[in-house]
């Protein structure tokens, strides 16, 4: 949509625009949304959802997070009777048991965030 050669860029006011806007705006549905739906999203509102979104991070992450502590801890108590001092040994069996933790809850992670997604988009959360 770039201009030709021969025009030139003429500047529209502003007022213009949203003057012309407003004249062709026509109601869908009724009342004066104009096909949008109008939601007040107040403070307590706000911090609700974003509260119940972490906690449902938490509460996601919190099993992979303690699976790679666990291992972690394993492998750290093993190399301390060993006496192996090497830094890399833990990484290899950390990252099995966290994939293998995600791959075993993944039904259940997704069912949850599924449950906060319907929560949220029917409006159980700004009500």
């Amino acid at each position: 949509m770039g201009r030709r050669s021969g025009e030139s860029h003429r500047a529209v006011p502003l007022a213009v625009i949203i003057s012309i806007r407003r004249v062709n705006r026509v109601p869908c549905g009724g009342g004066d949304t104009y096909g949008r739906v109008r939601a007040v999203v107040t403070l307590d509102h706000a911090t609700e959802l974003v509260r119940h979104t972490l906690v449902l991070t938490l509460l996601i992450a919190a099993p992979v997070l303690a699976a790679g502590l666990i291992v972690g801890f394993v492998i750290s108590l093993l190399q301390a009777v060993t006496q192996i001092q090497e830094q890399t040994i833990s990484l290899i069996p950390k990252l099995i048991a966290m994939a293998a933790c995600v791959a075993l809850l993944l039904p259940w992670m997704g069912q949850h965030v599924i449950e906060f997604a319907r929560m949220v988009f029917s409006d159980g959360v700004m009500r």
